[in-house]
């Protein structure tokens, strides 16, 4: 192993190298397990807020704390079904907005007679 000093332009090229082979369906995977961390980054901030441990979100969502782990860990990619369980069990809903930089954003509940209070946070793609 080298112990030589790299210039910025020699190590993007190597990092761009190590993706160049990449078959459509294995950029596809990649993009997939990214769309999962956004979502989840997003579950993460919001059990924080309210207290949420990762055995508490699984006994909320009918499911086992090893799941839970497996979805952060991205052993397992989220499906809608446990997207529709997480915004029911934090009272979320998330939005999704395409375009140049696509758009996640959860939106918080409180329904007072007919009244909804939002409060948005957004996670936006470089």
């Amino acid at each position: 192993m080298s112990t030589i000093s790299k210039t910025p332009e020699e190590i993007r090229a190597a990092f761009s190298a190590l993706f160049a082979n990449r078959t459509d369906q294995q950029q596809r995977d990649d993009d997939a397990q990214l769309l999962s961390f956004r979502f989840l980054s997003e579950v993460e901030r919001i059990m924080q807020e309210q207290g949420f441990t990762r055995r508490k979100l699984a006994e909320s969502v009918g499911t086992s704390p090893s799941y839970i782990t497996q979805l952060f860990r991205g052993d397992r990619r989220l499906n809608m079904d446990m997207l529709a369980r997480f915004e029911q069990v934090l009272g979320v809903q998330f939005v999704v907005s395409a375009g140049q930089s696509p758009v996640i954003v959860a939106t918080r509940h409180k329904t007072e007679q007919k009244s909804r209070s939002r409060s948005a946070v957004s996670i936006r793609r470089a």
